[in-house]
């Protein structure tokens, strides 16, 4: 049996088992690079970046030297929330040294809060179009930039000028060469700073969902030596190699009352992405982390069970829509 001189070193086991779990959930990784995870000892606050700053100007001799216009962008709020869940050990199980079962049921735990932290991040790209929407709790999750407006917005506003831009490709095209070329134009004409000047960007990463035609076509073109849109294997393919690919296995899987379903509706979304200057930030409050027996109230007197749960708390928060440009891939306007 699992003796009480047995105890701390089973904790102990436990809490590997538990960071072992949490930590290499492949999908929660996956999705975590297109973020700019940070620390924060606060439970809200805000974000907002200098964006504005004007190209300099001459100086005449004698004169001063100008003033450059500096323009700060929108200030976006945040607010952490908390995620967990708990599970009991019985007398049972540990009276009969059930330490695989024990360790499965802990390792289960470990992944649940790693699939409720990869659903958040997903999310935001699953309703990418949508200013709101309702997560398995049933709260109601606004997700607009700084400028008030959907991630995915086809007149995205700055806070210095009047000039708007877009990061939604008109007529929401399929993957294909036609596609891309629409994005990398957008990301070259229509990214501005916050007084309204031409920054153009260059795509990094391109993300997609689950569909199998946009996966295939997407592995197709960035691996492909010949050009996977013509016959002749004679023309070279210009887009060998030049973004890396994400794959959000779970961008299609939307909130179905308390749960999760598969749906059409997002399922051929996908997006160009410029990483080096991210503009998704999670603020971790709480790494998400076990709770073993031993926290004071985890052991029932009346049942002898043990409760282990976890929690964790974090906010996501969207400053505007200047790193990324989006399709959803289903030819609407």
């Amino acid at each position: 049996m699992i003796s009480a001189a047995k105890y701390p070193d089973m904790t102990s086991a436990l809490e590997i088992q538990w960071l072992d779990a949490f930590s290499s959930d492949v999908e929660l990784q996956n999705v975590k690079q297109l973020y700019k995870v940070e620390s924060t000892d606060n439970l809200d606050g805000y974000i907002s970046s200098l964006d504005g700053f004007s190209p300099a100007r001459v100086k005449e001799e004698g004169d001063d030297l100008p003033y450059l216009s500096l323009t700060q962008n929108y200030r976006k709020a945040w607010t952490t929330y908390v995620i967990g869940g708990m599970e009991k050990i019985t007398w049972e199980l540990r009276k009969g040294d059930k330490y695989g079962e024990i360790t499965d049921r802990i390792r289960g735990m470990a992944k649940s809060a790693a699939e409720r932290m990869m659903y958040d991040l997903t999310h935001r790209f699953t309703y990418a179009a949508s200013t709101t929407y309702t997560d398995a709790d049933g709260r109601s999750v606004s997700i607009t930039g700084g400028d008030g407006f959907q991630w995915a917005y086809s007149a995205h506003t700055v806070n210095g000028a009047s000039t708007t831009y877009r990061n939604i490709v008109s007529g929401n095209p399929v993957l294909s060469k036609t596609g891309l070329e629409a994005a990398e134009v957008l990301f070259m004409t229509q990214m501005i700073d916050e007084n309204g000047n031409p920054k153009p960007r260059k795509a990094s990463h391109l993300v997609v969902f689950g569909d199998s035609n946009t996966v295939n076509t997407a592995l197709e073109y960035l691996n492909s030596t010949a050009a996977p849109d013509t016959s002749n294997s004679g023309v070279f393919n210009t887009y060998k190699g030049r973004y890396q690919l994400v794959q959000l296995a779970y961008g299609a899987m939307a909130v179905s009352g308390t749960g999760y379903a598969y749906s059409s509706t997002y399922a051929k979304y996908w997006a160009l992405m410029d990483l080096t200057n991210k503009r998704n930030i999670v603020k971790v409050l709480q790494e998400p982390m076990m709770i073993d027996q031993n926290t004071p109230g985890a052991r029932d007197f009346e049942t002898m069970d043990w409760k282990f749960g976890n929690f964790g708390s974090y906010a996501i928060v969207t400053l505007d829509g200047k790193g990324a440009i989006f399709s959803k891939g289903d030819g609407t306007a």
